[in-house]
């Protein structure tokens, strides 16, 4: 009998060997084997579990109920993927939890597998399962205050055609506070400060701000995103005076915002802002 045992598999095999006496010398001929078993006596390491998590992702996808969804978990589970194990019980019962997430922009995924391992008496039977939690966004990475640093200043305050420029908005740092964010509705209640050229002057040459420059402050502003959307998409439009603004959002891969405001007043104003956004880091 020869036996093989790692940390998790113990292999028994039975051999027949033939020897032939030659002389006063024996002669080995021939040896093969006659039986084999395979045991389990150990359980699965968690840095193998955590590799398999895809492949677990795999057979949540393909089983019966799993494929009913209109949304798969490989699909979800793409952009800044990780698995840890937060409980292996391979050595005990045959069961190991595995906590996955996965954040896309400012999109973010968490769910648990549940795996459970049979063994045949030559391999692991393996089934898995998730939470419905897994198949739930969250918007959470927009929560918290957002500052604007200024990128630049386009169109004209004038249809006559002076080229001056008004660079208020290098002056003021727009802000945007995401208080609450619904992700069934995909609306958020936000505070939301900026600036507005609300002006008509006829510009001949740049200047850092002119009289009418005016800083906007709304408070439990309801917004609706569109995390999906890869183009700007406006999220406010509203008059103030004779001159109308209108706010775009736009969302970035890297999970960085981009804000624009547009100030338009028929033949006389037509200008807008950008800005790039960072989140200010929580104390």
């Amino acid at each position: 009998m020869v036996v093989c045992e790692t940390s998790q598999f113990r292999i028994s095999s039975d051999w027949v060997t033939q020897f032939k006496l030659v002389g006063n010398q024996w002669q080995h001929l021939d040896s093969y084997p006659m039986d084999e078993s395979i045991e389990w006596v150990g359980g699965i390491p968690n840095d193998l579990l955590a590799s398999r998590a895809t492949a677990f992702m795999q057979m949540v996808d393909e089983n019966s109920e799993s494929s009913k969804r209109d949304t798969r978990l490989l699909d979800l589970y793409k952009e800044g993927f990780s698995a840890e194990v937060i409980d292996n019980k391979t050595a005990e019962d045959g069961t190991a939890l595995l906590a996955v997430s996965a954040q896309q922009g400012l999109t973010k995924y968490q769910g648990t597998l549940a795996a459970s391992f049979a063994w045949t008496g030559t391999d692991w039977q393996v089934t898995c399962t998730a939470d419905k939690g897994a198949y739930q966004a969250d918007y959470s990475p927009y929560e918290g205050t957002w500052i604007g640093s200024f990128v630049e200043t386009s169109g004209w305050w004038d249809a006559a055609g002076h080229e001056g420029k008004c660079y208020a908005a290098k002056e003021t740092s727009p802000s945007i506070t995401f208080k609450e964010v619904d992700p069934v509705s995909l609306t958020a209640k936000a505070d939301l400060s900026f600036v507005v050229h609300a002006h008509d002057d006829t510009l001949d040459n740049d200047v850092a701000s002119v009289e009418g420059d005016t800083t906007i402050e709304l408070k439990d502003a309801l917004i609706t995103l569109e995390p999906d959307n890869s183009n700007s998409y406006k999220i406010l439009d509203k008059d103030y005076g004779d001159y109308n603004y209108t706010v775009y959002l736009e969302n970035d891969d890297s999970g960085n915002l981009k804000l624009m405001v547009k100030v338009f007043n028929f033949l006389v104003a037509n200008v807008s802002d950008s800005y790039s956004l960072s989140k200010l880091e929580e104390a």
